[in-house]
């Protein structure tokens, strides 16, 4: 990576050593490579064109073979106190592990200027020495500067003895009281002679893994006939509350089978092996004794709500703030009445990034929403989230989102109340809204609440207004209506982007109503 950036600053006649090489991803089965450059947010505003990002690309092209596509993005960086910290710890967590219960966190100091940003980390003498034989402060400024493009100091202050006996209590409470058990009874076996084990969660269960128990409620239930030798088989869905799993039962008859008499809406608990499989892109559960049993779903309800009252982070959490529009606005839309559609509701317009893109058992990690009053974007709402699970590395090539960003990100127990309430009395927006809004509500029903909103989704609009464009995705409608989407696949700026994008069809359209 270092290589590459001194070859680029090379070609480049050191133009832009302003920007720092956030990741640098290289997909050698695709020939494909992935450039993430970090620009301070004021040069992004002020001083950074079309023509700059044109010269980046001739350059890092040159660097490449012919072959390879090359695929460039640009973060913007804000230096933010509470998100250093972050970053800081984060770090020090996957670098450094040993240093964690050494330094006091809560008395690092952080401060930020428009170009700098100046980090003092009090720690024992022994450690401010071992800190600075092993240059610790110089690969953690440099660390930073990658983050946000800022020239970043640190120093390791020896400050003495440090009392760590709270921090090692904060850093190793025990965080989770559910043991993940599902209460069942009076089982009657229809496969096998008997289950053996206690039903966990499904949500635990997210790899291939042999000799599961699990319960639920049967959903989406189908009995077929394989066509290679006619025999009966069974395709259902296991729902306990805490997520879904798509099973499958085989019978050796070609008459009848088993589970004839099943049902959706029946409670079964299940022996079996989780497979990958590899036709529906996800896993199932190979069925090797199912029961007929009573569960208790309010026992897993009361143990998850008191689980969320456990699991409360020491996180900063997420208000709303003031839009301000850095792009100059088009002639064509000064003085422009907004339709009336616009004029008489308030719009959330929002994006979420994700672990992947099962409702049912991937998790949310990021939320960017914005506000439209009277057709004009006058609010911001972002956060990250904390999953609770470790983000898969194909998630991470598409959104840039890494466990070190989201370490110390409240949980979406914390954030979802917030987020509710910035939507009340709102319609809510998407670009395919069915999947951000599913896992918003998969969500709220984990925490006994709703999401009942009049959606509009801007694919379907677009869909339905320019059917000549043939392409609906985000990126190319906003090429399309001339909208900035530079960090495309990161909630905020792709929420900022679909409120501009629903504003220009909401208008063409003249929408009445949604």
């Amino acid at each position: 990576m270092q290589k590459f950036f001194e070859q680029f600053h090379a070609l480049t006649e050191r133009k832009y050593e302003y920007l720092r090489l956030q990741s640098l991803t290289l997909d050698p089965d695709r020939n494909v490579l992935d450039v993430v450059f970090a620009v301070p947010y004021e040069v992004y505003k002020d001083a950074f064109d079309d023509r700059d990002k044109e010269a980046i690309e001739r350059a890092c092209k040159a660097l490449l073979p012919s072959q390879f596509e090359l695929r460039i993005s640009y973060s913007r960086c804000v230096a933010d106190e509470q998100i250093v910290r972050g970053y800081l710890h984060g770090y020090l967590l996957r670098e450094y592990k040993a240093l964690i219960g050494q330094v006091d966190e809560a008395r690092v100091e952080v401060k930020t200027e428009p170009n700098k940003i100046t980090v003092s980390v009090p720690a024992t003498d022994y450690i401010a020495e071992y800190c600075r034989s092993a240059q610790v402060d110089r690969k953690i400024a440099e660390y930073l500067e990658s983050r946000y493009a800022i020239d970043t100091v640190v120093h390791i202050v020896a400050d003495g003895k440090i009392d760590t006996s709270a921090i090692i209590e904060r850093e190793y409470e025990v965080l989770y009281v559910d043991t993940g058990t599902i209460k069942t009874s009076f089982h009657r076996c229809l496969i096998g002679k008997k289950i053996d084990g206690v039903a966990k969660y499904i949500d635990k269960y997210r790899e291939p893994k042999e000799g599961l128990c699990v319960c639920g409620t049967v959903c989406d239930f189908q009995r077929l006939i394989a066509k290679k030798n006619n025999r009966v088989y069974y395709t259902f869905a296991l729902d306990d509350t805490t997520g879904k799993m798509a099973c499958a039962a085989f019978s050796r008859s070609t008459k009848k089978g088993a589970l004839d008499g099943l049902k959706n809406g029946d409670t079964v608990i299940v022996n079996g092996n989780l497979v990958e499989d590899t036709f529906r892109k996800g896993n199932k559960l190979i069925v090797n004794a199912l029961a007929l049993c009573n569960i208790d779903l309010n026992d897993v309800a009361q143990r998850r709500a008191q689980a969320v009252k456990q699991t409360r982070k020491r996180a900063k959490l997420p208000k709303p703030i003031p839009y301000v529009d850095t792009e100059p606005k088009s002639l064509l839309d000064i003085g422009k009445q907004p339709c009336a559609y616009l004029q008489n509701n308030s719009i959330v317009v929002f994006d979420l990034e994700t672990t992947g893109i099962n409702q049912a058992t991937d998790r949310i990690i990021e939320i960017g929403a914005v506000k439209i009053v009277n057709g004009e974007i006058v609010s911001i709402y972002e956060t990250m989230v904390d999953p609770k699970m470790p983000i898969p590395p194909q998630a991470s090539q598409v959104n840039h989102i890494y466990d070190e960003q989201v370490k110390d990100a409240p949980y979406i127990e914390d954030v979802l109340d917030g987020f509710l309430e910035y939507c009340d009395g709102c319609d809510v927006a998407a670009h395919n809204a069915p999947f951000d809004v599913g896992f918003i509500r998969n969500a709220c029903t984990a925490q006994g609440k709703t999401f009942e909103h009049t959606v509009v989704d801007t694919l379907k609009l677009a869909q339905k207004l320019r059917p000549d464009l043939g392409r609906f995705n985000l990126g190319y409608l906003c090429r399309t209506y001339g909208i900035d989407l530079s960090n495309a696949h990161r909630a905020y700026y792709d929420a900022e982007a679909t409120a501009k994008l629903l504003i220009r069809l909401a208008n063409e359209s003249d929408m009445q109503r949604a």
